[in-house]
């Protein structure tokens, strides 16, 4: 073993100033590339966002008051919104959301999206409500992140009364978001709930309930980016949606699903709680299920996780399906067997 007997002290020193001015450098690099942009609330905020130097990244603070988008405004690399903080709820079980938001981005009759990112977004502490969903791919939602950047981050924000769902194409981190109302007739099977993805997103915390759809959804490849556990939903209250509070289906990449409080779901839906549907190498373990004083899912059957598998050529056959001890509250599983194993 070596053994390190002397080191001089004018050697720590300019060891010390060195890193010193490197961290000084990288703050006021990182803070010269984003600068604020205060958005008056008499101002058009689609035409202040959509008319700024794109190649420069900003952050646009907006004040206690509502904005009407006029337009989808386009948000590039580095690019953020943000609104006046409120605080941190917390749902009776598990779940953390927004409370007393003060700033909202509301859509005008006609528009299908509210903010479009490109590369990394961050975005807190705003309301994106009544996108118009036109019956196609990505509208009738707040964000269209099909081009953010897997470093994205979403917190504290809700999404709410979007005809598509809350975010579509999600991509990145979600921290206590609250999305609630969205979706409709017929965005439901297509886009329509509180979260919709095709790339493995985390989801922390969160209140995710009453949507027409599934409240959080993985679906088509749900494509494996840097995610530490894969589809990761965790500390979340996922309640009252039409389809399964959370949903990973048609993947063959891997999800985790964890620590949740799943109740009411399924109300409209052959789903259960948790829905895993033509999808390979889930975890589902230490939810709650309902309880005392809180609905079952799929009414009258309590159903709290049922995996299923189509049968279609085209989509991947059911695999390594993990499901460990869950609080059922006298919920069942409909599924263990073959593929599906139950602890």
């Amino acid at each position: 073993m070596t053994t390190v007997k002397h080191v001089s002290q004018r050697g720590l020193v300019a060891v010390a100033i060195m890193l010193a001015l490197i961290l000084a450098f990288y703050s006021l690099a990182n803070a010269a590339t984003a600068p604020d942009r205060i958005v008056r609330c008499d101002e058009n905020i689609a035409n202040v966002i959509n008319s700024d130097d794109k190649a420069k990244a900003t952050r646009f603070v907006l004040g206690p008051c509502t904005y009407t988008v006029s337009q989808e405004m386009r948000l590039f690399d580095g690019d953020e919104i943000v609104g006046v903080p409120g605080s941190r709820g917390m749902r009776p079980v598990r779940g953390t959301y927004p409370v007393g938001i003060k700033s909202t981005l509301q859509a005008a009759p006609g528009v299908a999206v509210i903010v479009r990112p490109q590369g990394h977004f961050y975005t807190e502490w705003v309301r994106y409500t009544g996108a118009d969903f036109k019956r196609s791919s990505a509208t009738g939602v707040g964000i269209a992140g099909g081009s953010m950047a897997d470093t994205s981050q979403v917190r504290l924000s809700l999404f709410d009364l979007n005809e598509g769902a809350g975010v579509s194409n999600a991509r990145g981190t979600f921290i206590d978001v609250e999305a609630a109302f969205n979706g409709s007739s017929a965005s439901e099977t297509f886009i329509g709930g509180g979260i919709k993805a095709t790339n493995q997103i985390h989801v922390a915390g969160g209140y995710y309930h009453d949507n027409v759809g599934n409240g959080v959804w993985c679906d088509v490849g749900c494509d494996r980016t840097s995610s530490p556990n894969g589809f990761w939903v965790h500390g979340a209250d996922l309640s009252g949606n039409t389809g399964g509070g959370v949903r990973y289906e048609n993947a063959e990449t891997n999800a985790l699903i964890e620590d949740n409080h799943v109740w009411g779901n399924a109300t409209s839906k052959n789903r259960g709680g948790v829905s895993v549907r033509d999808a390979q190498n889930a975890v589902i373990r230490n939810n709650i299920f309902a309880g005392v004083g809180y609905k079952h899912n799929q009414e009258p059957d309590n159903v709290a996780i049922y995996a299923s598998d189509s049968g279609k050529s085209t989509r991947p056959n059911l695999k390594n399906i993990e499901i460990y001890p869950n609080t059922l509250n006298r919920e069942r599983i409909k599924s263990c067997g073959g593929p599906v194993i139950c602890y």
